[in-house]
């Protein structure tokens, strides 16, 4: 099958893209598909192939200090719908000469230990499919159902196409705030103002297992990645949006060596860790709303438009 799928270039050479995340990273070449998913349908859709190149000589530039996520085990998904309003994977640093090298692509004439950063077209970059879209492409909804403060062993929920485009579909929230391409927002938390402006923010992510965010609170003994609080806290932040708007959300926090201590049990919404490796010394000015916060709600996902003359970056709850 693979052989079947065009592969992309760069100068003649094959053309490989690095998905780093805060532990990990994923690496494979970039090639175009047709794909279908839901009844929704997006042609010449350029998608990264995790792990087709394998791991041996990735390039330090990518791989650094983080994890392989280059199997479905080690990634825990056959693959990866991103959920956010980008409709690309990558922005400027990819497609303009002056940052080059903070580019996500590399060309590689002879495998992995050939391969050095390089720029790409607008239309080689790794594409939300949403965006591609014929119709229900605007934006996503996350529902997802409530679960026990002790954790569940599963949770399904559902990810609906297009925000307002059909009859079930349209935007129930109560707030709405403009954000970032990259779906970041401003936030007041813990005394502290995070802000886009100065590198720094909240985001919701449904890629995360658990908040994340730097406070005092003590550090478990047995998952050190995670807070384990004596009795469960409830944090709380102030929202803004770029269209002014301010919401308020809150974030309970159990004690998660206590949660993980049951085996059959991996879907909480009550887990949080720190953001960094000096969270009271040196607080990050990040915010990282988690799948936590999504169990018993829906939350909205408005598409970038503005290149189109459409509607600005938007999340909805």
């Amino acid at each position: 099958i693979l052989g079947a799928l065009p592969q992309s270039t760069s100068g003649g050479a094959p053309l490989a893209e690095c998905g780093m995340f805060v532990s990990s990273y994923t690496w494979g070449s970039v090639r175009t598909v047709d794909l279908t998913i839901g009844g929704e349908q997006a042609g010449s859709l350029p998608v990264q192939i995790i792990g087709d190149l394998g791991t041996t000589n990735v390039p330090s530039s990518c791989a650094g200090n983080r994890a392989s996520a280059n199997s479905a085990s080690a990634l825990g998904a056959n693959g990866i719908l991103g959920v956010g309003p980008a409709p690309y994977d990558c922005g400027s640093s990819c497609t303009n000469a002056s940052s080059a090298a903070n580019s996500n692509y590399y060309a590689c004439p002879n495998g992995n230990s050939s391969c050095a950063t390089t720029l790409v077209s607008q239309s080689q970059v790794v594409a939300n499919p949403v965006h591609r879209f014929a119709n229900d492409n605007n934006g996503v909804i996350v529902k997802m159902p409530a679960v026990s403060s002790s954790g569940q062993a599963s949770a399904t929920g559902q990810l609906i196409f297009g925000i307002g485009t059909q009859s079930n579909n349209a935007l129930g929230a109560s707030t709405v705030l403009n954000s970032t391409t990259a779906g970041d927002v401003d936030a007041t938390f813990q005394g502290r103002s995070l802000l886009t402006a100065n590198g720094g923010g909240a985001f919701f992510d449904t890629g995360s297992n658990a908040y994340f965010f730097d406070d005092s609170q003590t550090i478990c003994t047995t998952n050190r990645d995670f807070y384990c609080p004596s009795s469960t806290v409830t944090y709380t932040a102030t929202l803004a949006g770029k269209n002014g708007t301010t919401g308020n959300v809150s974030m309970p926090v159990a004690n998660a060596d206590t949660l993980f201590s049951n085996s059959s049990t991996f879907a909480f919404n009550d887990i949080a860790g720190p953001m960094s490796s000096t969270p009271t010394t040196n607080p990050s000015s990040w915010l990282d709303l988690g799948l936590p916060h999504f169990y018993g709600k829906t939350i909205y996902i408005g598409m970038d438009r503005t290149s189109m003359g459409g509607a600005a970056p938007y999340v909805g709850f």
